[in-house]
């Protein structure tokens, strides 16, 4: 309903003919080569693998050692993740200054409707919905909610990506706890799990992505019918774990 009939030609491409590649959610799920799923980022698979490797390793004996290296090497990675989010933002500047030097004005005109739509839906749900959630469901009032959230919205904005700012989220969740009194072994061991683990699941901005294929099909002219929606809803809660670079394709 957000996007307005427009009258476009029509014009005949050989990937219409192609057949579509059927999607695996073997794949997707279960890793046969756990190795490849990490290189492709194919997060299901690899927490998949990481919850049973977890659990068989409750009985192993003398593992205080393996423990320890993976601690240490996912400190490591988190810190390289920071590292790369300061530096991000100049890549992105530089992508949106190319995309913006070599858009047409008829395009633009049709950009904007999606990019006032996504906007409009995401100012609602951080700005509103979410932050009052947390508020009714915890002792955080809402302002120190917004603040503490803050940056590591910025920086999730301007890298693309929550992956680079799960370090940044833990940190402020153990202040926040910390402020209330809550600061623990217990609750910092909580939040050391969840964040990660919470990751791979959709969330509301995960699916909001899924915005995108609507948009897209109204822009090249072909929505998508009603009974097409169904589909589209579940597949799109299926394989949205992770990353929409599952899920869109």
């Amino acid at each position: 309903m957000a996007y307005p009939d427009w009258e476009t030609a029509g014009f005949f491409s050989s990937s219409l003919a192609a057949e579509s590649v059927k999607f695996n959610f073997l794949e997707l799920y279960i890793p046969s080569n756990i190795f490849a799923s990490l290189s492709q980022t194919i997060v299901p698979a690899v927490v998949l693998f990481s919850l049973l490797m977890g659990i068989a390793l409750i009985n192993v004996k003398n593992k205080e050692i393996f423990l320890t290296l993976t601690s240490n090497i996912s400190d490591s990675l988190m810190g390289v993740a920071s590292f790369v989010a300061k530096l991000a933002p100049l890549g992105i500047f530089a992508i949106s200054a190319a995309a913006a030097g070599t858009l047409q004005v008829e395009e633009l005109g049709r950009l904007q409707v999606f990019l006032w739509v996504y906007l409009t839906a995401a100012a609602l749900l951080g700005l509103v919905l979410l932050p009052l959630i947390i508020h009714w469901a915890t002792p955080f009032s809402y302002k120190e909610v917004l603040s503490t959230a803050g940056e590591a919205v910025v920086t999730a904005l301007a890298t693309g990506t929550v992956l680079v700012v799960l370090s940044m989220i833990v940190e402020r969740c153990k202040e926040l706890l910390e402020k209330h009194g809550m600061d623990c072994e217990e609750t910092k061991s909580t939040v050391d799990v969840l964040v990660p683990t919470a990751y791979s699941f959709p969330s509301t901005g995960t699916l909001l992505g899924l915005g995108f294929i609507l948009f897209s099909a109204w822009y090249v002219g072909s929505p998508l019918g009603i009974e097409q929606y169904p589909s589209y809803v579940v597949m799109g809660a299926l394989t949205a774990f992770g990353s929409m670079a599952v899920a869109i394709p």
